[in-house]
This record gives C-alpha cells, structure tokens and sequence, in this order.
C-alpha cells in the first residue's frame, strides 16, 4: 500500500513539474513569435477556383495584388 507522504510527493512533483514545462512553453511561443516575424505578411487571401489564388501582401509596408496558381506566382498590381 502506497503511503500518503509519498503520494503528496509525487503530487507536488508533478505540478512543479507541469508548472516549468508550461512556463518553458510560453516563453518558446514568445521568442518564436519574435524570431519569425518578418516583413512579409497576408493582408487577404481570396480563392478563385482550385487552382488558383488572389493574394493582398504586404512587404515592408508596401501592399501587392498577387495571383498565386499551382506553377506559378504573378505580381498583378502595386497597391
């Protein structure tokens, strides 16, 4: 038979434990977010068919009409 005292370890061990990892994990999550953010971002994104897609970019403050198909990526106008 398992002793209180020990189950009481056992239980704080566990929550210090799942206390650092969900700590470890929002601090990854942060410098992640902060790593990976470039200057490109998908202002909208609107599907025409299966193949083919209508893209508002925004690179470096600057706003793009792209066509994206399956081969091919096409700059249709500088917004």
């Amino acid at each position: 038979m398992i002793d209180f005292s020990y189950f009481v370890q056992v239980a704080i061990s566990l929550g210090i434990l799942t206390a650092f990892l969900y700590g470890f994990y929002r601090i990854s999550k942060t410098v992640q977010k902060h790593t990976f953010s470039g200057d490109i971002k998908i202002v909208d994104r609107k599907p025409i068919d299966s193949n083919a897609t209508l893209l508002i970019v925004e690179v470096k403050n600057k706003e793009y009409l792209l066509s994206v198909g399956t081969k091919e990526v096409t700059l249709l106008e500088k917004l």
